[in-house]
């Protein structure tokens, strides 16, 4: 099975400004449970899944409670730390689209994603 999408990390700054919201509010959606952790880019540097953001948005965006935006957030969560302990980062690539693609939502399914060989970008310019 050939997989065409990218996994994309995607830097604070620019998830910040596609959400619209302060860093200090970022932060505290992450220590209430209702945004999923940074990924570690280097000592000074951090960012987030877009795929993961773009769950969050939609959870957002369709009005779901504090509670479903947790549980979404500790999936999200559950799915990054199982896939990525134990895989090459192409498998945990595979199967993290495989799950993701197999949410359903309150009975609503996201867009189909997929993963190419190119697992992680940088769109701020530069390598990991």
């Amino acid at each position: 099975m050939t997989n065409n999408t990218l996994l994309t990390i995607e830097r604070k700054t620019a998830v910040l400004d596609r959400v619209g919201i302060s860093r200090s509010n970022l932060h505290k959606k992450i220590n209430d449970g209702l945004w999923v952790p940074p990924i570690r880019l280097g000592d000074r540097a951090v960012g987030f899944l877009v795929h993961e953001t773009d769950q969050l948005l939609g959870a957002y965006i369709l009005g779901r409670s504090k509670t479903q935006i947790r549980d979404l957030v500790e999936q999200l969560i559950m799915v990054r730390s199982e896939k990525f302990n134990k895989k090459s980062n192409i498998e945990a690539a595979e199967e993290i689209t495989a799950e993701l693609n197999s949410f359903e939502f309150l009975g609503e399914r996201p867009p189909q994603i997929s993963v190419t060989n190119k697992l992680v970008s940088n769109p701020i310019g530069g390598g990991l």
